[in-house]
């Protein structure tokens, strides 16, 4: 559920925001959960890890200063107010309290991919699911969107699942203080694929 949250604040987040920012300011959950893991399931944190955790809060603190353009008389630009930022930094803290809960989960006995790969799938159609229903429905009928443009969510969600499923079974495998960094490294991809397709500038 958690999970399926996180999804929804990072969408709501792109949707006022520059993605570039967005994908990178909310890619740093990592920290988070670096620091939980060290606290709840006692993973060691080695000097290299804690030098890594603090690059990625500065990091983050200067990106969450990114100065947005307004009009003379204060008003954002894209008619859209700075509250990107905070749906980005609780995308951040969901992913990272999640992720620490599913490798508390593999510890537990009877758990393994299959059991958590279907709560996964559930947390997924009751928080995703729900949210592309409603929010789709609304889309389709203020903006007279074709009804046939869901199709177009189907290679975005088949990879993002695809990609959430591979880190359940690195999760069951390795500590999550190193899959979860490894994982959310994907604003490299986004950053590239931002700057050459949607033209956009940091």
């Amino acid at each position: 559920l958690m999970d399926g949250i996180a999804w929804i604040l990072y969408y709501e987040s792109i949707i006022c925001g520059p993605i570039s920012i967005v994908g990178t300011l909310s890619a740093a959950y990592p920290v988070l959960t670096v620091v939980l893991a060290n606290i709840f399931l006692k993973e060691t944190l080695g000097s290299s890890q804690l030098v890594g955790v603090i690059l990625v809060i500065v990091c983050c603190l200067g990106l969450s200063m990114h100065h947005e353009k307004t009009t003379e008389g204060g008003v954002p630009v894209n008619g859209k107010s700075g509250r990107w930022i905070t749906l980005a930094i609780g995308a951040l803290f969901m992913w990272g309290i999640s992720a620490t809960i599913s490798k508390y989960a593999y510890m537990l006995d009877g758990s393994n991919e299959p059991h958590m790969s279907l709560l996964n799938i559930v947390g997924g159609m009751a928080t995703l699911g729900l949210y592309g229903i409603f929010r789709g429905k609304k889309e389709v009928k203020e903006l007279a969107i074709p009804s046939g443009q869901w199709k177009r969510a189907l290679l975005p969600m088949a990879v993002m699942g695809s990609g959430d499923l591979a880190v359940l079974i690195a999760t069951a495998t390795g500590p999550i203080s190193i899959v979860t960094p490894i994982s959310a490294a994907y604003p490299v991809v986004t950053l590239s694929v931002a700057w050459l397709v949607l033209k956009e500038r940091i």
